[in-house]
């Protein structure tokens, strides 16, 4: 049975403590998981998740999500989450786009502060992961029936 949360945040570094403080203003309950808390054996992570449990919020880096990808997609049940620079998702192949995509979320958002270039692969990429019942297929897929040259 998984552990319903409210939201993850996900970024890099030092971010997330910033983020904590600003939100715990707001009266939310906020927990910042760095990866060698998460590691550890089965009495370690009851206690991480009994502690996880009474907070609104679950903020962790990058590094952390992807070696304790299992930990995060097989315990809870995220309402929602918030990726910190998006724009490290601009290919929907990659190890994190995939670790990302198997995190059961009803509510994905993507915050950048990095436009697209003009590259529609990005774009795909971003939307793919925001919106993956709509955009399904690859990009590759979608450049052999379309001139995305423009």
């Amino acid at each position: 049975d998984l552990l319903r949360a409210d939201a993850i945040i996900i970024g890099s570094g030092q971010g997330g403590l910033s983020c904590a403080s600003v939100l715990a203003q707001f009266g939310k309950k906020v927990i910042v998981l760095e990866q060698h808390e998460v590691t550890g054996g089965g009495a370690a992570r009851a206690r991480l998740l009994r502690s996880v449990e009474a907070h609104d919020l679950v903020i962790v880096s990058y590094d952390t999500l992807r070696a304790e990808e299992g930990f995060f997609s097989e315990a809870f049940l995220f309402h929602t989450i918030t990726i910190d620079e998006g724009h490290r998702l601009k290919n929907e192949k990659s190890a994190l786009c995939k670790s990302l995509a198997r995190l059961p979320v009803p509510f994905r958002l993507l915050l950048t502060g990095t436009p697209l270039q003009n590259n529609m692969h990005e774009l795909w990429a971003l939307l793919s992961y925001i919106i993956p019942n709509l955009f399904t297929c690859s990009w590759h897929n979608v450049c052999i029936f379309v001139d995305t040259s423009f």
